[in-house]
């Protein structure tokens, strides 16, 4: 499995929003892959530079797009999410190849190994055997030569600490359902968002 993410939210709500839930994944998904050997390789991109200039901050990623075996391809505006999927209007394309070995799927392949040159700097990478190693290896080059890529640092000491007192799964930014107006707590969103303040606050109190 490789994931290229963006390195952090860009807001402090995007951070609670998305980064918490994104970092508890990411655990878990690191736990899985340690306890069942399977190749895992999360990473954040740099923007291009001179090779004597240092970049300011990350790429920030806004793209979704998900390849699974280069056999099935799914891209547009829709997070995979519960708000995306069941609540808001989204719209993507999708396309799926009966098998690897076909033109669609050596299609959907070339879209994976030009993304992949896209966000590394370098040349295309089709690879699929040992491609989280290759990916690996390019990032140990720490901005020597074009390669962009660098391992994902999440989660953070700081992102630990927070899971360690909020569940994201509980957090009012991802429902699964559209929401409830209410005159008395104006949305689920609002009465959500005052019932995990309370719960940070009764925590903090009690430590």
């Amino acid at each position: 499995i490789v994931m290229v993410l963006n390195m952090r939210g860009e807001t402090l709500k995007e951070q609670a929003a998305v980064g918490l839930a994104q970092a508890q994944n990411i655990t878990r998904l690191r736990k899985v892959a340690s306890e069942t050997a399977h190749k895992l390789g999360m990473y954040y991109t740099l923007p291009a530079c001179e090779a004597a200039e240092a970049p300011e901050r990350a790429t920030y990623i806004h793209s979704k797009l998900m390849i699974v075996d280069d056999r099935f391809l799914t891209v547009g505006s829709a997070n995979l999410t519960n708000r995306s999927m069941a609540v808001d209007t989204e719209l993507n394309a999708t396309v799926e190849a009966e098998h690897a070995e076909t033109a669609l799927g050596f299609a959907i392949r070339k879209v994976r190994a030009s993304l992949l040159a896209e966000h590394t700097g370098g040349p295309e990478v089709p690879t699929v055997e040992g491609l989280v190693a290759q990916l690996d290896a390019l990032t140990l080059n720490k901005g020597e030569g074009p390669c962009r890529l660098r391992l994902h640092p999440s989660p953070t000491i700081s992102e630990r600490a927070a899971l360690a007192l909020v569940d994201p799964q509980q957090l009012p930014f991802d429902p699964s359902r559209v929401e409830d107006f209410d005159d008395e707590a104006k949305t689920d969103f609002l009465g959500g968002l005052q019932r995990t303040v309370r719960e940070l606050l009764a925590t903090r109190d009690k430590g």
